[in-house]
């Protein structure tokens, strides 16, 4: 049978079944396989012929290329192609696999789930597990979140697992992370109307102290969009210290002239000082390059403190360095 060939420039490989051999995976590779197969796995068997398949979003190529590789170490000829859908399907075509990868609707969905889950509660085998769970039904997200901080705001961390038709996968994930983490994670549910029927998703939340529990164990080796998250985190706090250099607030514009800060806020309401807005209508952001011109110009700043000393609002805003600054 000659090989299929896609345009999408994915390997492709013969459709033919033949003895998978497990010896070639470690226990962790073949853990990370067994939860991405739990995750976003689908097996069909037939009377002379069994196939198991994985189904990824489009761009999760690297996911698949990692598939592919570790069944190839098995002995196994996978295939990878796009779906129809715009997806990327991994086939593989084995005698044996419904010994290594038992059938979704017969396990997990009854009490022998976890007989089945409970062997991957430990560490060795847990972390790779939950990796392949988050690489296929699993989030991580990174964003900068501005609030009421204006430019100079925080970044927060998101992870997150969602599945509806198998709720132990739920159950599972927040079982692992609380026993190796408490209070590290919650579970919600999520009723959506689809139609005249009525979808229950359930997701499980994984809060800051899970987050970093895992990373401690190392699922950043196993998992592609942990990985992918850590470089969207250093680029995000790239920008903003870059963006932190370049502003000064209030409080560091008062502290280096020697005013208190209700005198360099009313300099900026004034107009005395070039300033940014922020998202509040009382909160300012001055420019490094006007704090370099206030400081390299003596003579301006000892005037604009005289201004304010004869104003006719007196407060106690000036202290001994306006006077040292005069």
């Amino acid at each position: 049978m000659k090989e299929k060939e896609t345009n999408n420039g994915l390997s492709t490989g013969k459709r033919k079944c033949c003895y998978m051999n497990t010896s070639g995976l470690t226990l962790e590779e073949l853990s990370y396989l067994l939860g991405l197969y739990c995750a976003d796995g689908y097996l069909c068997k037939r009377k002379n012929s069994a196939g198991l398949f994985w189904y990824l979003q489009g761009n999760e190529e690297v996911i698949a290329r990692r598939v592919e590789a570790l069944l190839a170490k098995t002995g196994l000829r996978p295939r990878v192609h796009l779906s129809r859908h715009g997806g990327i399907e991994v086939a593989v075509y084995s005698m044996n696999l419904s010994e290594v990868f038992p059938v979704k609707k017969d396990v997990l969905k009854t009490s022998v789930a976890w007989k089945f889950l409970e062997k991957y509660l430990s560490v060795d085998y847990g972390i790779p597990f939950a990796a392949g769970l988050i690489d296929g039904d699993g989030g991580c997200k990174a964003y900068y979140y501005r609030g009421s901080y204006g430019l100079l705001g925080y970044i927060m961390s998101k992870w997150n697992f969602s599945q509806t038709k198998f709720p132990s996968l739920c159950e599972y994930l927040y079982r692992f992370v609380e026993t190796n983490s408490p209070s590290g994670s919650t579970i919600r549910t999520y009723r959506r109307r689809k139609g005249p029927k009525e979808r229950i998703d359930r997701a499980v939340l994984i809060r800051k102290s899970g987050i970093q529990t895992l990373l401690q164990y190392g699922i950043d080796k196993y998992s592609w969009k942990v990985r992918k998250w850590q470089q969207h985190i250093m680029e995000l706090e790239g920008r903003l210290s870059t963006l932190r250099s370049s502003v000064n607030t209030i409080g560091q514009l008062a502290h280096l002239i020697g005013l208190s800060r209700s005198a360099v806020w009313k300099w900026c309401k004034t107009g005395k000082v070039k300033t940014l807005r922020g998202d509040t209508r009382t909160w300012y952001l001055i420019p490094s390059k006007e704090v370099k011109r206030l400081l390299n110009d003596p003579a301006t700043l000892a005037r604009q403190v005289e201004q304010l000393r004869n104003s006719r609002l007196v407060y106690p805003w000036y202290t001994n360095g306006a006077e040292q600054a005069k």
